[in-house]
């Protein structure tokens, strides 16, 4: 029989253990329960809106094409009405080459922070990777749209010292001379290579095609003779066509620009499928937050359609403005088409 002397110590060890369990559970275990309830909690609710204080310091906005080329001045006048309105300096730097696409995956590689932003073009967004294999962002997942802010047409332009005046005469002229009218483009993913090629195709004709290192150089050559031809955006052409510097053949739109209204339409001229319409827009790094992308393209909606800068604006182009799911469908679309006219045509990179 055990005696009360010899329970004692047992109840006391039982009452000690008890001790040091309650311990553990107040000091480790509720604590940890405590923390994962929290942490489920705040999982729980709506995330905090990240553009409450954005923006609270300088953003860049790249532009991948030189100064003054079409892109660089759409890109300035919003830049300094955006800064206004959102109350922070917008720096512009201009990043170029390889078609746009240096400055583009510039930008797919910075932080997802609203602090860099892209300044694109459908060259390196939907066109550069129906021709380029390996580059070094993807067009889709690389990128948030924001916004499209401005299309505009391509225009057949011809030197002065080209003996046609109307876009049947220069077929007829490529008809008889097979490979010798030249065409100049800014690269093998450009809109003047994609432009021409759809021309080739449906005017039936084969043209020399003369690729240079942008746009520019391009159209500097057609102006002095050295090249025949070339299909250059209007913004980039309106000045020349205007002072008769560069004949204006053909826009490529489904009608005449109030821009250029004594240069005939694509349907007009015989080639009714001839219909490239380029666009300028806004993008940001991927995994960007929502709420800035949101907060974004209501800002910049707000900014372009302002009077006095679609003013401005549409003395290049035609103002529009899209939701970011509506430009990223966008982009979709003309990125399937792009790589379907490439592969048809065999596009390859110069």
């Amino acid at each position: 029989m055990t005696s009360a002397f010899t329970r004692r110590p047992e109840r006391h060890v039982v009452r000690t253990w008890r001790r040091v369990f309650r311990s553990v559970v107040c000091s480790w275990v509720l604590p940890g329960c405590a923390v994962a309830l929290a942490v489920g909690l705040v999982q729980s609710c709506p995330r905090p809106a990240f553009a409450a204080g954005y923006p609270e310091r300088v953003i860049h906005l790249i532009v991948p094409w030189p100064p003054g080329g079409a892109a660089d001045v759409i890109a300035r006048p919003i830049a300094q009405r955006l800064a206004e309105d959102l109350g922070q300096p917008i720096i512009v730097e201009n990043r170029s080459g390889a078609t746009g696409t240096i400055g583009t995956a510039f930008v797919a590689h910075e932080q997802p922070d609203g602090y860099t932003l892209l300044f694109a073009t459908s060259n390196e967004i939907t066109m550069s990777p129906a021709v380029y294999e390996n580059l070094p962002y993807d067009p889709i997942k690389s990128l948030a749209p924001i916004t499209t802010v401005l299309t505009y047409p391509n225009v057949l332009v011809v030197g002065p010292a080209m003996k046609v005046t109307s876009t049947s005469e220069l077929i007829a002229l490529a008809k008889k001379r097979p490979n010798q009218v030249s065409f100049a483009s800014g690269g093998s993913g450009s809109t003047n290579r994609f432009t021409m090629e759809m021309f080739e195709s449906l005017a039936g004709v084969e043209v020399n095609h003369i690729p240079y290192k942008g746009g520019g150089p391009a159209l500097s050559d057609v102006i002095g003779g050295q090249v025949d031809a070339m299909f250059a955006t209007l913004p980039s052409v309106l000045a020349f066509v205007k002072s008769d510097k560069l004949k204006g053949l053909l826009v490529t739109s489904d009608r005449r620009t109030k821009l250029l209204p004594d240069v005939p339409s694509a349907p007009e001229q015989g080639v009714p499928g001839l219909i490239v319409s380029t666009w300028s827009g806004i993008l940001a790094p991927s995994n960007t937050p929502e709420a800035i992308i949101t907060k974004l393209n209501a800002e910049i909606a707000k900014v372009v359609h302002a009077p006095e800068l679609t003013r401005t604006l549409e003395l290049l182009g035609q103002v529009s403005t899209t939701k970011p799911e509506e430009f990223a469908a966008l982009i979709q679309r003309e990125c399937a088409t792009w790589s379907r006219i490439a592969k048809q045509a065999d596009v390859k990179p110069d």
